[in-house]
């Protein structure tokens, strides 16, 4: 099972993908900004900015990209935060 890490103001939030109905991702280029809404189970969506130039946008998706492909089952969002 999948399990996402992230930072929610001073406390570190962990959700385990069956608790994640559906992970939507916007990335803008104008203002550098990554936007991922996770849309909950339990209707306790949760949403993440991260401020990405544009290289580190793109080694953030070569990470997504293996995480969803592999047997990974961990994936820190806290460290682009």
């Amino acid at each position: 099972m999948k399990c996402y890490r992230l930072r929610d103001q001073n406390r570190i939030v962990f959700l385990m993908g069956s608790q994640v109905e559906r992970i939507e991702k916007n990335y803008s280029t104008e203002r550098r900004r990554l936007s991922i809404d996770f849309q909950m189970t339990d209707q306790n969506n949760q949403s993440l900015e991260l401020l990405l130039d544009d290289e580190a946008y793109t080694l953030f998706e070569i990470r997504w990209q293996r995480f969803q492909n592999s047997d990974e089952i961990f994936f820190d969002f806290a460290e682009f935060q």
